[in-house]
C-alpha cells in the first residue's frame, strides 16, 4: 500500500459563527488539559484514557493517531467521553493491516469543575450491517453543547468516521461508513457534553482541496480568537471516501494549551486517484465574552 504526501498550501476562509449571542452563566472553572499517550510501537490496537482529577468532569476533548506514513491503515474508532459518571476522554484505534507500522494513540481531556446543568447525552444507531450511519445528539433546552464525541463498535472491518461537527449550538452530527467492501454488524454512538451556556461560540473554516489521491491526507490547525480556548472541534467533507484520524486540542508554539488551538486530520482511503474534497473545520471556542470577529490572521490550513 503506497503513501503520498502533498505540498500545496490550502488557504482557509472564515465562514462565520454558527452560534447565537448569549449571556454567560457561572461559566467553566478549574479548567485544565489532561493528556494520555500510548507506547510508540507496532501494537495493532491501542486505547488510552485521559482521566480527570477527582472532582472534575470532561467538558471537552479529542483523540489523535500519529506515526509512520502508513498510518493511513489505522482507523480511529473512539474519541469519546469516558466513564459513568463521566470522568475522562478515551481514544481507541486499530491498525487494519499487518504492516508493522509504528504509531501512538493520544487522548486529551479538558477537565473542569461541573458547570451548571452539566450532563452528557447519547444517541446510537441500530447494530446492523448498514453501509452508512448517522447520529445527531441534541442537548435538552436550554442547555448548549460544549463538546461532541463518537464510538464505533461491533465488527472491526474497515469503518471510518467521515464527519463530526456541531450543527447548532445544541447538537452534534456524526457520520460513519464502511470502506473497501467491508461487512459485519456495527454501531455508531454519538455523545454530547451539555451545560448552561458559559459563553461559547462555534466557528467554521471552509477550504476546497483538489486532486487528493488515495492515501493522501489533509491537515488543519486553527486558533480561536485571543483570550478564548478551543474546547472542542470537528471536521467534515462532502464525499464518502476520506475518514478522520485526528481531532484534538494542541498547545501553541510555547506549549500553552490555553491559546485556543485545534488540530484535525483526514485521510482519503481507497478512493479514486484525484478529485476534490470540500472540507470544513469546526471550532467551539470558550471565552469570558462572546466574540463576533471570527478568526485571527494566524489560522492555518495546510497539506501535510
Amino acid at each position: 500500500m503506497r503513501w503520498q504526501g502533498v505540498s500545496a498550501i490550502v488557504l482557509a476562509a472564515v465562514m462565520g459563527s454558527l452560534s447565537r449571542p448569549s449571556a454567560a452563566t457561572e461559566g467553566v472553572s478549574g479548567l485544565e488539559l489532561v493528556t494520555a499517550t500510548s507506547a510508540y510501537d507496532s501494537t495493532p490496537a491501542k486505547a488510552v484514557t485521559a482521566i480527570c482529577p477527582t472532582g472534575k468532569v470532561p467538558v471537552g476533548g479529542g483523540a489523535s493517531i500519529s506515526g509512520q506514513p502508513a498510518q493511513a491503515t489505522i482507523a480511529l474508532y473512539q474519541s469519546y467521553i469516558f466513564g459513568d459518571p463521566p470522568n475522562g476522554w478515551r481514544g481507541l484505534a486499530v491498525n487494519l493491516e499487518s504492516n508493522g507500522t509504528l504509531w501512538e494513540m493520544v487522548a486529551k481531556a479538558w477537565c473542569a469543575h461541573p458547570p451548571p446543568g452539566y450532563t452528557v447525552e447519547y444517541e446510537a444507531t441500530a447494530l446492523d450491517d448498514s453501509a452508512s450511519k448517522i447520529v445527531e445528539v441534541v442537548c435538552p433546552m436550554p442547555l448548549v453543547s460544549l463538546a461532541g464525541g463518537f464510538r464505533l463498535s461491533g465488527s472491526i472491518d474497515p469503518k471510518r468516521v467521515v464527519a463530526i461537527r456541531a450543527t447548532t449550538p445544541e447538537s452534534w452530527f456524526i457520520k460513519a461508513k464502511e470502506f473497501d467492501g467491508s461487512s459485519g454488524d456495527w454501531q455508531l454512538t454519538g455523545a454530547a457534553v451539555c451545560a448552561e451556556d458559559p459563553g461559547v461560540q462555534i466557528f467554521s473554516v471552509n477550504s476546497r482541496a483538489g486532486n487528493l489521491d488515495s492515501l493522501q491526507y489533509l491537515w488543519f490547525q486553527s486558533r480561536c480568537p485571543n483570550d478564548s480556548i478551543a474546547l472542542s472541534g470537528g471536521i467534515a467533507h462532502d464525499g464518502d471516501d476520506a475518514g478522520i484520524t485526528s481531532s484534538y486540542p494542541v498547545p501553541d508554539a510555547n506549549g500553552n494549551p490555553f491559546n485556543g488551538n485545534w488540530s484535525a486530520r483526514m485521510y482519503r482511503f481507497f478512493g479514486p486517484s484525484g478529485g476534490n474534497l470540500s472540507v470544513t473545520h469546526y471550532l467551539l471556542c470558550l471565552s469570558a465574552e462572546i466574540f463576533a470577529n471570527g478568526f485571527e490572521s494566524g489560522d492555518t490550513a495546510a497539506w501535510d
